[in-house]
């Protein structure tokens, strides 16, 4: 994957807590981060401090950048059942 490529975090910034934020959640510090490639870009919220909304979008950018090499989902199941073999039939040509 070229770097250009690749995901990274752009802005952690304090933020207001969403609007449509549920009403028995107490308020706290809240944080908007950007994340972005060369032709994607991912905006969200964080509830905690600078520093832990920084961890939290560089793991996500890291996650992003394992799905991309890998071509799998980090959040797909890990096993996948097993497809059993067809039925051969007997007396068949080919």
């Amino acid at each position: 994957m070229d770097t250009t490529d690749r995901f990274h975090v752009d802005v952690v910034e304090s933020s207001p807590a969403p609007r449509d934020m549920p009403g028995d959640m107490p308020p706290g510090n809240w944080c908007r981060y950007v994340i972005s490639n060369r032709t994607s870009r991912v905006v969200g919220r964080f509830r905690g401090t600078l520093a832990q909304t920084r961890r939290n979008a560089e793991q996500l950018a890291h996650s992003f950048n394992e799905r991309a090499v890998s071509g799998r989902s980090v959040w797909a199941a890990r096993s996948q059942a097993k497809k059993k073999p067809a039925a051969k039939r007997i007396g068949a040509r080919g």
